[in-house]
């Protein structure tokens, strides 16, 4: 493989994996330490994913431990807004250093979070692969 051909294919697959890693773990960090309290739904943000599709993104009130009450929105929306309706509530984890940071527990899925990390390293593996077949 040309080496120019694989310095390029090498930094655009570390680049996705380290996304896909810092995803996993910002996640997973919200999880585990993440303060828990009861959000309700606001609204419903449309949007589009990277492809086009609409996706849509709850807008979530809440009040942190201190009482002050916050609008934030997960990282990532749903295909399906029929799951999504104002004055809701759900079970959230939100960063105590960032309270715009959330996690709805069971709306957010802990498995796709799983898979994002996955995908990373298996992105970074590949990336170790090409390395060592072109520097021989």
């Amino acid at each position: 493989m040309d080496a120019l051909v694989s310095i390029v294919l090498v930094t655009a697959t570390t680049a996705a994996a380290v996304h896909l890693l810092h995803r996993s773990w910002r996640s997973w960090r919200l999880i585990r330490h993440g303060v828990r309290t009861t959000g309700r739904v606001v609204h419903v943000r449309e949007d589009t994913d990277g492809d086009g599709d609409p996706t849509y993104i709850p807008v979530i009130a809440f009040h942190t431990a201190e009482g002050t009450e916050r609008e934030a929105e997960p990282t990532d929306g749903v295909p399906n807004g029929h799951l999504l309706r104002p004055g809701q509530e759900w079970q959230i984890r939100y960063h105590p250093a960032s309270p715009s940071k959330i996690y709805i527990d069971n709306y957010d899925s802990r498995v796709i979070e799983v898979l994002w990390g996955l995908a990373g390293l298996t992105l970074l593996g590949v990336d170790a692969t090409i390395l060592g077949q072109t520097l021989r």
